[in-house]
């Protein structure tokens, strides 16, 4: 692996920021390119010049040549500085600045790491004339939230600038501080924060603060880091509430900082560096104060710490300033304020804050030296001369403003002064590399530096050298030549993988757990030439050139050098990093960053693991290459020489797909030869040959199992169906030791299996033709060697079996034995070439052979008597090889049992294994049960083969030869009983010793093969129940006619849709009928249908093929083999159960509610579990939304609409209120429970609940099924019961009749009855309201709300007789007219009957429907009714009204010429009173006149004649006789 260049990110409009920094010449070359083309043809000219045409174009081509240098250099002359975290980018030029951050494009962008740099601000911030940008620095800082601990909060972007200001800003543009700390031009800003990987070298080093410093010509500023991250934090949040209150912004806190003022002649200085604080070592500190001070010279005891300067310029070229720790002012930015204290461990040595300028004048005076310690201190005198010249010149200052000295001053305008600056402390060079004609450039430090005795820093000059040089030694340690213009760079480079010491014994366990985290790390330089458009990577100190690339000759390397600023030793350890140390910015505004590998500074570039590894990539390269070819392969494998990386290329070349086996061969071939033409090995190079050994006996055993697989499945013959093949029976019989009775109802079981596979199937791959690639067959063994093997493994290097996925060893599996189950190929053959190649133990082959045998259900079914004679081989021979292994390493099938098993219990553990670990776990229920009965004929006849057989067995050895299959003589063995006669033990032949023992064995296979045959029923009723979807899937696939000819791969999810007996035994009693119940709900089975006694055949319901099939099955099958696991209670309760949950899933598929609803009504042998399960699913699914709906219609006051219902219940408001009444009717059923009359019944059989299970289901172990839960539920209480339906019933008929001004909790319920519904239905003595105290207004309320529903009520009802158009209501969508009369007359005894039940008079509310009725027209209708009212005489009144207003009408509206002359007629009393009625309050007023005369003789009738209106009666019923005698 070399070093590469990777594009990280990119400047998305280049153009854009060319534009915005450099208008006038964007402007200049738009308008000469507008020239360019203004220029028209002039033939004369070119006539006349057309001998100057090659000196013009090559004038021309030189002119463009410059120009595009031009238009690529721009940037050169722009500031740029980068985020290390690679979220903003700055560019900055003359006084305008552009802020571009990084935004990912999509999902893509981020999967290859690729960002975009847009431009986010843009912006003029020179503020002083004449002012541009000399320099840009860019700090991220780190976050304190606890949920983005040790993550980049926001960056802050430090400019400097010509005029000596300091600004600096957020990422949004917006000025934090601004402050004039020199006057002075800013040469460079850097910034030194903690090294965020000091923690992994393992160096113990004193903590370096973060700092930034800021160069001018001839002073140094130092800014304290942590005093500077508080500061920022603080301004930034300030900003944010002034931006956000809209008010002005306060002044900075004050902010300390560091200045010393450069004495030497260096100038001009172009760079610095700051590598920190500099502790001398023990011997280099008295060998100085040797010197100094003789042999008896005092020595401090602890050495001087001292901040170390390197700055570049001339004079010397490289100029080393050091400042004691003590020394040095500290000034604030606001003079007034006090000074702030650094928190670090350096800064607390110092012992004052030189913060008044008092303290300069007495430092002057006294003449301290600046780079003593501090200890003399000035006198008192000093001191005070120096207070009082200070208050000298504030008093003369004051007198002169006081006696109007300075009036001629205030009269001019003011003027903004500068701030003002302090001078500094003097700090003098004290070393430097002294060349008068070198002029250095640019310094830069190495990362890490304080971590290492002798840290790095490198340096480019005048005269195109690179110096690397010890900043601790001020020595140059190399110097490169020919590199002008360079830019350069370092980054450091960590071991990929944690390698820990070697410790010796004496190391404490704290030492070795701290070693441990260790991790090695290398420095590498970086050097850009632009002139040669060359980037170079070097090993630091004396190391070779690792990399080189080329690059474009106008780019610019960038280094920050600093990561993120405020991290802390405390939680730097648990911080990843983010940061980039080196990245190369092109003139196109693509950002690469440099890869180098660590592996490259531990050699040359002779080394051979070096090469090696390159090799390895070369041919990885080639391996993932469309165009590969063998010979390559072989040509790169051939030069690599270590033998362990030989080994990993040639794995990687074996686990490559679709490449043939012959040039994996010519491969192995070649090393082989190699290796052994080398003369002595190696211990890794005799593991290579072995393992290239193995790697060729598996390729000739897959060669050879690939020509068996095609002459097998050639040749294979056609086999007849298990339906059409008559003797299958004997057959079976015969071969497998079965009854006769066991074979036909293992026919029968495997015809109805068969059934349910009479549906379009989608094809998948590998089953008809297994195929697997010389890869894929490698890469499923592993070869044992040293190095893979365990520490206490002694035994020699082997092949085995590769633990790999499921769906690799499936394809191994088909790929050994498809060809001899399902073909013609022999399985003494298979058995034979996998003995002679590779030693695999028996029960390695038979898991694989069962497992392709166990997703074989279509193909056994198609070819049943072969297959089971070719499973019986392949068992026998395994089981013979097992027992023949006799040798102390060797392992039995069982190899977790002691290996001191003889041979017969071997036999058992197998037959163990095959029921419990295969059969029992596999949910192809059809291929288990077939193999479990081939497995128990092969234990039938090992057992009573006798002992002289297996002694003829055991001779055979490894040879595995063709066995001789010998019949058993029936007459003189009796055969073992079939599980029938060991369930009613009618075999009463006579047993010894030896047939005790294999009739135990033999009646747990027989009780194995029932719960087999079981468990294929119920998978055949899941299929059944999975025809559906599966029919509808079929008919989308053959609409699509454009299709393609790839297969799909086979799926786990498809093979395994059924349930294993395991599954049924471990899941609880009713996970049998839960199974068959989630099939009658895939399949819509109406409710009842279900009963027992239902006679399909003269049902009246239109049943689709899958319902019937499934039918069938469920009375022909399923009824008669499980009379208590599948009675019909059972279904219905987990049907019931079922729907409730998918519609709660689904809640606006209401019809699965109701579905529910009818499949509890008819669970009528249990009531308690009927009740038990209403109680639950009112409580689980249905009690939120019933409550959500009653809180909405109390909220709204009316029905809601459909955005509203939605939203809240989760229900359309079409569907509420067939929601409503199935909240109605699951209430009435536990309203409705008499469960008194019967007591529980737990486990018994009694009472015609069928509770119990069928025998070989009596052991069954997990949850409870869902009929024991609703049984052993609590009680609901029958008032809270009859409290929740009074509720029901108001919201369903503001729903059905979308009525207004209906508050059901507020309106219609006290305070008591509202609180009462949020408590549980098993709630024991709730505090019910009372309905004979309860509150008049409710009362009211309720009967005007009952008043309005027979109201609406009957006027459907009218619409529905008069038939007229009516608003679209949803009591109509699915009823004839003959229903949806009597559920409107439903609706009114309903509310006649809650006026009961409320305690108001039922009366009025009759009374009111009545009225309704005659105002409605529903003349016959009203009269029936009226005979249910007790007071006749305030019905008779009402009446009298209403034959008025239909009088009113006739006279008045519908005949007025007639009317006129007819009221003339009548008494004044009678026309009066007529035109007084209004007919307006008749919802028909156009009834026939014979049937207003019938009313109101009904209502003289009805009337006494003491009623005040008699008189008008008799004179109503006169005028009505009179129009009907005019009208006829």
């Amino acid at each position: 692996m070399a070093c590469s260049l990777k594009q990280t990110c990119v400047i998305e409009d280049v153009t854009s920021v060319r534009k915005y920094l450099f208008p006038v010449r964007d402007a200049g070359n738009e308008q000469q390119m507008k020239d360019n083309d203004a220029d028209g043809w002039n033939e004369d000219d070119w006539a006349n010049n057309w001998e100057n045409d090659n000196e013009d174009n090559s004038k021309q081509k030189d002119e463009n040549d410059s120009s595009d240098d031009q238009e690529n250099n721009w940037f050169h002359k722009c500031q740029i500085a980068f985020s290390p975290t690679y979220d903003l980018l700055v560019i900055g030029y003359a006084g305008k600045i552009i802020l571009l951050a990084a935004k990912s494009e999509g999902h893509s962008a981020r999967s290859h790491g690729t960002r975009k740099y847009k431009i986010a601000t843009q912006m003029e911030i020179s503020e002083e004339s004449g002012e541009h940008i000399t320099s840009i620095l860019c700090i991220p800082l780190v976050s304190l939230k606890k949920t983005s601990h040790g993550s980049v909060d926001w960056s802050c972007i430090v400019v400097g600038f010509s005029s000596g200001y300091i600004r600096m800003y957020t990422e949004n543009g917006a000025l934090l501080i601004s402050q004039l700390l020199h006057e002075s031009p800013v040469m460079e800003i850097k910034c030194r924060t903690l090294d965020h990987h000091s923690h992994k070298t393992g160096i113990s080093t004193p903590d370096q603060p973060d700092e930034v410093t800021i160069l001018y010509g001839d002073a140094l500023v130092l800014l304290e880091g942590f005093s500077l991250f508080q500061t920022l934090r603080a301004c930034r949040s300030q900003v944010a509430l002034a931006a956000a209150s809209g008010g002005m912004t306060i002044e900075p806190p004050p902010m300390s900082y560091k200045k010393w003022r450069l004495t030497s002649h260096q100038s001009p200085i172009s760079s610095h560096i700051s590598p920190g604080v500099l502790m001398p070592d023990p011997f280099n500190q008295m060998k100085t104060a040797s010197i100094l001070g003789g042999y008896s010279a005092d020595i401090r005891n602890t050495a001087p710490a001292m901040s170390c300067f390197i700055a570049t310029g001339t004079s010397p070229f490289t100029g080393f300033y050091y400042a004691v720790e003590e020394s040095g002012s500290t000034f604030n930015i606001s003079p007034n304020s006090t000074p702030t204290r650094n928190s670090n461990k350096l800064q607390s040595k110092r012992k004052r804050s030189f913060n008044d300028p008092t303290w300069d004048i007495a430092r002057k005076r006294h003449k301290i030296d600046p780079i003593s310690n501090g200890s003399t201190q000035p006198h008192l005198s000093h001191v005070a001369l120096a207070v009082a010249s200070k208050l000298k010149s504030a008093l003369y200052s004051s007198a002169s403003r006081w006696l109007a000295w300075g009036t001629g001053a205030q009269s001019e305008p003011t003027q903004k002064q500068k701030p003002k600056v302090e001078l500094g402390t003097p700090l003098d060079i004290r070393c430097g590399m002294p060349d008068p004609l070198r002029y250095g450039d640019n310094i830069i430090l190495a990362p890490g530096a304080h971590l290492s005795s002798s840290a790095l820093a490198a340096t480019t000059d005048s005269l195109g050298r690179v110096i690397l040089m010890d900043v601790s030694r001020a020595i140059a340690l190399r110097m490169w030549k020919g590199y002008r213009d360079a830019q350069i760079g370092f980054m450091r480079v960590f071991d990929d993988a944690h390698r820990s010491h070697r410790h010796h014994h004496h190391h404490s366990h704290v030492d070795n757990e701290h070693r441990s985290n260790i991790r090695r790390h290398a420095l590498f330089l970086l050097i850009y030439a632009p002139r040669r458009g060359l980037l170079e990577v070097w090993t630091c100190i004396n190391g070779p050139r690792v990399g080189a690339f080329n690059v474009s000759k106008n780019a610019k390397l960038l280094c920050p050098g600093h990561g993120m600023m405020g991290l802390n030793t405390s939680t730097m350890s648990s911080t990843v990093s983010h940061t980039f140390q080196c990245c190369l910015l092109e003139a196109n505004g693509q950002v690469r960053e440099i890869k180098i590998p660590f592996h490259l500074a531990l050699s040359d570039a002779n080394s051979k693991k070096a090469r090696d590894m390159h090799l390895l990539k070369k041919l990885n390269l080639i391996l993932h290459s469309k165009k590969r070819t063998g010979e390559e392969a072989v040509k790169i494998l051939l030069e690599i020489r270590i033998s362990g990386m030989l080994r990993q290329a040639l794995e990687k070349l074996l686990h490559t797909r679709k490449i043939g086996a012959d040039t994996f061969r010519s491969c192995i071939t070649a090393i082989q030869q190699r290796l052994k033409e080398g003369g002595a090995l190696k211990k890794s190079d005799s593991d290579l040959l072995k393992y290239c050994q193995e790697q060729i006996n598996l390729i000739d055993l897959y060669e050879a199992l690939q020509k068996l697989n095609e002459s097998g499945m050639s040749s294979a013959a056609t086999e007849k169906t298990v339906l059409e093949d008559v003797t299958n029976v004997d057959t079976m019989s015969e071969l497998l030791h079965m009854t006769r009775t066991e074979s036909t109802e293992a026919l029968h079981s495997i015809a109805c299996f068969h059934k349910s596979q009479h549906m379009p199937r989608v094809k998948f791959e590998g089953q008809e033709k297994p195929s697997l690639d010389v890869a894929e067959f490698l890469d499923c063994f592993s070869f044992q060697d040293n190095l893979s093997r365990k520490a206490d493994d002694v035994s020699e290097p082997h092949v085995e079996l590769r633990t790999t996925e499921r769906t690799k060893s499936a394809k191994l599996a088909a790929f050994l034995f498809h060809s001899s189950l399902f073909g013609s190929t022999s399985p003494d053959d298979i058995l034979f070439t996998l003995n002679g190649s590779i030693d695999l133990k028996p029960r390695i082959i038979l898991e694989l052979l069962f497992q392709h045998w166990l997703i074989q259900d279509t193909s056994i079914i198609n070819g049943l008597t072969n297959c089971l004679r070719k499973l019986y081989d392949f068992i026998e021979s395994c089981r013979k090889k097992s027992s023949n292994v006799s040798t102390p390493n060797s392992e039995s099938i069982d190899t977790s049992l002691s290996s001191d098993i003889q041979s017969s219990e071997d036999s058992i553990n197998l037959w163990e294994w095959i029921r419990e670990d295969i059969c029992a776990s596999s949910h192809s229920t059809i291929a288990a049960y077939f193999l479990a009965i081939v497995a128990r004929g092969v234990a039938i006849a090992a057992n009573t083969q006798g002992d002289k057989e297996e002694k003829e067995d055991s001779d055979d050895g490894d040879g595995w030869e063709k066995m001789q299959k010998q019949e058993v003589d029936e007459n003189s063995i009796a055969d073992p009983p079939s599980y029938q006669e060991s369930c009613t033990e009618q075999n009463t032949k006579p047993r010894n010793g030896d047939w005790e023992t294999l009739w135990i064995d033999v009646e747990k296979w027989n009780l194995f093969i029932h719960q087999l045959e079981d468990s294929v029923l119920i998978n055949t009723s899941i299929k059944l129940g999975k025809t559906k979807r599966r029919v509808s899937a079929s008919k989308e696939d053959s609409k699509d006619n454009t299709t393609d000819d790839k297969t799909i791969e086979q799926s786990d999810d498809y093979v395994n849709e059924g349930v294993s007996v395991k599954d049924l035994l471990s899941n609880g009693p009713g996970y049998m009928a839960e199974l068959v119940s989630h099939s009658i709900c895939e399949l819509d089975i109406p409710p009842r249908l279900l009963q027992k006694n239902v006679e399909l055949d003269n049902i009246t319901v239109s049943l689709t093929d899958p319902q019937r099939a499934f039918l069938d099955f469920l009375h022909q099958t399923l009824y008669v083999k499980f009379p208590y696991s599948l009675a019909p209670d059972c279904l219905h309760s987990h049907s019931f159960w079922e729907l409730m949950v998918e519609w709660n899933k689904e809640p606006l598929e209401i019809s699965k509610f109701i579905t529910a609803i009818d499949h509890l009504r008819l669970v009528q042998e249990d009531p308690h579990s009927r009740h038990g399960l209403a109680v639950m699913s009112w409580r689980t699914f249905v009690t939120k939304r019933y409550a959500a709906l009653a809180k909405l219609m109390d909220k709204v006051g009316k029905a809601p609409k459909d955005r509203l219902c939605r939203k809240e219940v989760g229900i359309s408001d079409i569907l509420m209120p067939s929601f409503c009444q199935a909240c109605t009717d699951i209430l009435q059923i536990i309203a409705d429970a008499e469960l008194d009359t019967i007591p529980k019944q737990v486990a018994s059989n009694t009472s015609g609940i069928s509770t119990g299970s069928e025998d070989p289901w009596q052991n069954v172990t997990g949850k409870r099924s869902i009929m024991d839960m609703g049984r052993a539920h609590a009680h609901a209480h029958h008032g809270l019961v009859q409290h929740n339906m009074h509720l029901s019933f108001i919201m369903h008929a503001t729903m059905q009749f979308q009525l207004r001004g209906v508050k059901p909790l507020s309106g219609l319920f006290d305070r008591r009855g509202k609180s009462c519904f949020g408590l549980d239905l098993t709630t024991q003595d709730p505090s019910l309201p009372n309905p004979d105290t309860m509150e008049m207004p409710i009362n009211k309320a309720r009967q005007h709300f009952l008043t309005k529903v027979v109201s609406a009520a009957v006027q459907q009802l009218a619409s529905h007789v008069h038939k007229k158009e009516e608003i679209s209501s949803p009591l109509r969508l699915h009823m004839t007219d003959q229903e949806c009369r009597l559920e409107l007359e439903k609706w009114i005894e309903t509310a006649v009957h809650m006026a009961s039940e409320f305690h108001i008079s039922s009366e009025k509310v009759k009374l009111h429907h009545v009225d309704e009725l005659f105002k409605n027209g529903l003349d016959a209708i009203g009269l029936e009714a009226s005979v249910t009212v007790s007071d006749k005489e305030v019905l008779s009144s009402s009446l009298v009204l209403i034959v008025g207003q239909r009088l009113s009408y006739i006279l008045l509206h519908a005949n007025p010429d007639d009317g006129v002359i007819m009221m003339s007629r009548m008494s004044t009393t009678l026309s009066t009173w007529i035109k007084s009625q209004d007919s307006t309050l008749l919802k028909k007023p156009d009834v026939d006149v014979s049937d207003t005369l019938k009313l109101s003789r009904t209502v003289l009738t009805m009337m006494s004649e003491t009623n005040s209106l008699y008189n008008m009666a008799l004179s109503l019923e006169e005028a009505a006789s009179t129009m009907v005698n005019r009208f006829k």
